[in-house]
């Protein structure tokens, strides 16, 4: 990472350099605020409905009667899996941490609603090293290098744009 073996860095940097959205991100039994906040305590207003906006979820957090006040309940049970998987890419957005990785972060989705969320993650993670674990299809212009683990071994499996 930044040219250095990992097994050279301390395991707190790597854990600070990433943040992660997997299968079973939790939405925790508390406010929307304090959720978000748990990636960046001390994130101010404007950036979480930064991060709300950039995730694809501001609107419909807006349109709550509490706003960012509003409990989601245990495991996010007030909520659809798409908004609660959205929910989550918003904290994971907050994070200072460089690089993102998503570990079957659609899984449980619909495909109308995992294509959504692909759309919304290429606009969110600008800028951002996302590394994105999946089974599931990636529509096109969505990565920009798609690697298969086979047998222990990584191959390209698009070698033209890598």
């Amino acid at each position: 990472m930044g040219g250095i073996a990992l097994p050279a860095l301390a395991q707190a940097d790597v854990h600070a350099s990433m943040a992660l959205l997997s299968q079973d991100n939790p939405l925790f039994n508390d406010t929307i605020c304090a959720d978000l906040l748990i990636a960046r305590p001390e994130a101010d207003d404007t950036a979480l409905w930064s991060a709300l906006e950039s995730a694809g979820i501001a609107d419909f957090v807006r349109a709550l009667p509490k706003g960012l006040d509003t409990l989601v309940g245990e495991s996010g049970r007030t909520v659809s899996a798409g908004q609660g998987r959205r929910l989550c890419l918003a904290r994971v957005l907050l994070s200072p941490a460089p690089i993102l990785l998503l570990d079957e972060s659609t899984t449980g989705l619909d495909r109308p609603t995992e294509l959504a969320f692909f759309e919304i993650l290429r606009h969110a993670a600008v800028g951002w090293i996302v590394i994105l674990v999946t089974h599931a299809a990636i529509p096109e212009g969505i990565v920009h290098r798609v690697l298969s683990l086979r047998n222990g071994q990584l191959h390209a499996i698009n070698p033209q744009i890598i």
